[in-house]
């Protein structure tokens, strides 16, 4: 078994940021043909060779899955794509005084 772990950092409150996770979860089931569920702040998934879970909280989003012996081959190109879903929902709606701090900060 292989498994993938990431956290994603967040400053949404908890609703928006479970919302966001559906809508990235949601392209990927389709695409992957993935089943899920939520229960409380955790999403649950699974397929044949997949299964895993991403926990949201107040601060971060935790995502763990195992692949079965025949998705190992698939590791490298599914945290990628799992990452770039993330970094695409979320950057886009990182509030903006943040953003203004970084870009002040990489002026100076």
């Amino acid at each position: 078994m292989s498994e993938i772990q990431l956290v994603k950092p967040h400053s949404l409150p908890v609703e928006k940021a479970k919302a966001l996770v559906q809508k990235a979860v949601d392209g990927l089931a389709d695409e992957h043909k993935l089943n899920t569920e939520w229960h409380g702040d955790t999403l649950h998934f699974d397929r044949s060779g997949v299964h895993g879970q991403t926990h949201v909280t107040d601060s971060e989003i935790r995502f763990h899955a195992t692949l079965g012996l025949l998705m190992r081959p698939f590791r490298a190109k599914l945290i990628d794509h799992i990452e770039s879903e993330f970094d695409k929902l979320f950057l886009k709606r990182a509030p903006k005084a943040q953003t203004v701090k970084k870009t002040a900060r990489a002026a100076r």
